[in-house]
């Protein structure tokens, strides 16, 4: 694939950095991804994504105001379904341990594996 050809994936980039959400979103464009929006908040990241509903999210984990990316991302894996990726170097335990209760973006190889998932999260959800 040519860095000229066009994917259809619309991604959001929730980062508070500019220099790094405009690299990213740099990166991400001559790859040949669509870039749907920034956002810098966790509340202006769910606006977005009530707006423009983007096929992925790169989401920071830390953001200033009220609502964290993982908080952002448990609503957006709640309320939309859409993938979420915390493309971070931020590795303590408690902050890594809450992202992984969101359930970020995994890869499946199959709609078996997504069904496994899914049953596994509303098991978790419902205290099964």
């Amino acid at each position: 694939m040519t860095n000229q050809e066009e994917h259809n994936a619309k991604i959001l980039i929730v980062e508070d950095e500019v220099v790094i959400a405009t690299d990213l979103a740099s990166r991400l464009k001559s790859l040949g991804y669509s870039i749907s929006g920034e956002a810098t908040t966790g509340s202006k990241t769910l606006e977005l994504v009530e707006q423009d509903q983007p096929d992925l999210v790169m989401m920071d984990i830390i953001l200033p105001g009220d609502m964290d990316g993982i908080g952002a991302a448990e609503i957006i894996r709640d309320r939309w379904g859409i993938p979420v990726v915390f493309p971070t170097a931020y590795a303590d335990t408690d902050r890594f341990e809450r992202a992984k209760l969101t359930y970020p973006f995994v890869t499946f190889n199959d709609i078996t594996d997504r069904k496994k998932a899914e049953e596994a999260l509303w098991e978790s959800d419902h205290g099964n």
